[in-house]
C-alpha cells in the first residue's frame, strides 16, 4: 500500500490488486467521522457520505492518478443502486468538483433467496457518456458486480461502449475482488456490438474490510456482509480515528446497513440497539468482541513485529506508527478490563455524545 498524495486532511494510497483494475484507498475528514459514529444516520449521514466523496473525489483530481480533469463534462454519467447508492451524491459531487452534468440511471436489486441477483427497476440514461461513475456500499459484491456488467453490455449495445468505470465505495476487500473478478469476465461482449472492455478504479473510502469469517462461532451475532475492521487494509489515518473513539470501536460493523441508516433513522438505531442487546445478554466477552469486529488481536504484538503486519506502517514516520500501536495496545487493554456490560453502560457511544477519548 503506497500513498500516492495528501492534500486539504484527505490522503489517497494506491493498493495493490491483481490485474489491470485499480484499487484506491480514500481517507477523508467526513468519511473517518461518518466510519467511526454509528449515531449518525438520516440527513447527518447522507451529508458526510456525500462530503466525503465530493472530497475524495478533488483528491483524485489534485493528482495525475485519473483523467477525469481533462475529460470533457458532457462525456460523465451516474448510476445510482438503490437506495443505498443515493447516499452517495455521486452527481453532486461532479458537478462541484468538474462542474459535470451527468446523466443519472437508477437501479433496484433483489436477492431471492436460491437465485442470482435480480434488477427489479432499471432506469438507464448513459446518453453519450464514455465515463460511468457509481457510489455503493459493497458487502459481498454480488449486487454491484451483476449491475456493473448490465451497464457495460447496455453501453456496448448502443454502439457506444464506456471507456472507463470509476467506483466509490464503502466496501469489503472481498466484494471488490468479486467485481474486479466480474468485470473482468465480461467477455468482448458479442461480436454483434461493439467490443471494448472499460478500465475500472476503486475507491474505497478509509478501508478495506473484511466480512466475518464462516468459521465464527454461532453464539456471535453477525450478518455475512457486516464490514469488520482490520488495520491491514486501512489508511493509517483512519487507523488512528478509530483507535481514538473507544465510545464506538467495538461496534457490530463499520457501517451496518446504509440505506437503512441513511433513509430510516429509526430503524437504524433500533437495530444498534438490538445488536447490543444480543451482545451483553449472551455476556460475550469485550475482549472477544474486539477481535471479531475491530481486528484489534494484532495490537498485543510489539511495535516491530506490529508493523510487518500493516503494509503502510513504511509510508508514514516511525513516531507516527509508534503512536497508532500505542492506541492500539490501550483499546485492547480497554477491552481486557471491562465486560461488556460495563461497557455498554458507561462508554458506548449514544446519540448526543462522543464518548470518551482514549
Amino acid at each position: 500500500m503506497k500513498r500516492i498524495m495528501s492534500v486539504n486532511g484527505s490522503s489517497v494510497y494506491e493498493y495493490a490488486t491483481t490485474g489491470p483494475a485499480r484499487t484506491l484507498i480514500c481517507s477523508t475528514p467526513s468519511s473517518r467521522a461518518l466510519l467511526t459514529d454509528p449515531t449518525l444516520c438520516g440527513t447527518p449521514y447522507r451529508r458526510h457520505s456525500r462530503n466525503a466523496v465530493a472530497q475524495a473525489l478533488h483528491a483524485l483530481t489534485a493528482t495525475d492518478t485519473s483523467d477525469l480533469s481533462t475529460t470533457p463534462a458532457d462525456q460523465f454519467a451516474t448510476l445510482n443502486v438503490l437506495r443505498g447508492g443515493l447516499s452517495f451524491g455521486i452527481e453532486d459531487a461532479l458537478g462541484n468538483v468538474l462542474q459535470a452534468d451527468p446523466a443519472v440511471s437508477f437501479v433496484g436489486t433483489e436477492r431471492p433467496p436460491d437465485g442470482p441477483i435480480e434488477l427489479t427497476y432499471d432506469r438507464w440514461e448513459l446518453a453519450d457518456a464514455s465515463v460511468l461513475v457509481v457510489g455503493d456500499i459493497i458487502g459481498t459484491g454480488s449486487t454491484l458486480a451483476r449491475v456493473l456488467t448490465e451497464a457495460v453490455e447496455r453501453a456496448a449495445k448502443r454502439g457506444r461502449p464506456l471507456q472507463s468505470i470509476l467506483v466509490f465505495t464503502i466496501g469489503s476487500r472481498l466484494g471488490v475482488q468479486r467485481v474486479l473478478a466480474a468485470l473482468a469476465a465480461t467477455p468482448a461482449i458479442a461480436s454483434t456490438y461493439v467490443q471494448s472492455q472499460p478500465s475500472l478504479t476503486v475507491v474505497a473510502l478509509e478501508a478495506l474490510y473484511d466480512l466475518p469469517s464462516p468459521e465464527a462461532p454461532p453464539a456471535f451475532p453477525h450478518f455475512p456482509f457486516d464490514l469488520l475492521r482490520a488495520p491491514a487494509a486501512a489508511a493509517p489515518e483512519y487507523e488512528h480515528h478509530r483507535l481514538s473513539t473507544p465510545g464506538s470501536l467495538f461496534e457490530r460493523c463499520a457501517i451496518y446497513d446504509g440505506g437503512v441508516r441513511a433513509f430510516t433513522p429509526a430503524d437504524h438505531t433500533a437495530e444498534r440497539s438490538a445488536w447490543w442487546a444480543s451482545v451483553t445478554d449472551r455476556k460475550l466477552p469485550l475482549a472477544e468482541v474486539a477481535t471479531r469486529t475491530a481486528g484489534l488481536e494484532t495490537y498485543r504484538k510489539p511495535l516491530e513485529q506490529w508493523k510487518t503486519t500493516v503494509p503502510w506502517s513504511t509510508q508514514i514516520s516511525h513516531d507516527e506508527a509508534a503512536a497508532i500501536h500505542r492506541l492500539g495496545q490501550k483499546a485492547i487493554a480497554f477491552a481486557d478490563d471491562l465486560t461488556t456490560d460495563e461497557y455498554a453502560r458507561d462508554h458506548l457511544v449514544a446519540k448526543g455524545h462522543t464518548g470518551t477519548r482514549t
